[in-house]
């Protein structure tokens, strides 16, 4: 199959050279040569709470939370949801 990509009159050395280049690097490598300001250097597990916190600041997101002090009715949707629809 790659040899047939090279018979192709499109396709040159070059270009067939960089399509099967392989981008794996370590991650040491790309630490330390790479100029990139991580942020969440430790990992998703550790920083969980500051990538809620982005997610919900990014997209404006509030949280609203709400007590029901009697047994619920199929018409409490009906009240609760213009609170919802007229903030957005």
């Amino acid at each position: 199959m790659k040899e047939e990509a090279l018979l192709q009159s499109d396709i040159n050395q070059d270009h067939f050279d960089m399509l099967m280049v392989n981008l794996r690097m370590d991650s040491v490598f790309v630490k330390e040569n790479m100029k990139i300001r991580w942020i969440s250097e430790a990992g998703i597990i550790e920083n969980l709470a500051n990538i809620v916190k982005e997610y919900r600041e990014s997209r404006k997101l509030l949280v609203c939370c709400l007590t029901y002090l009697h047994e619920p009715k199929p018409e409490d949707s009906l009240l609760i949801m213009p609170l919802f629809t007229s903030s957005q």
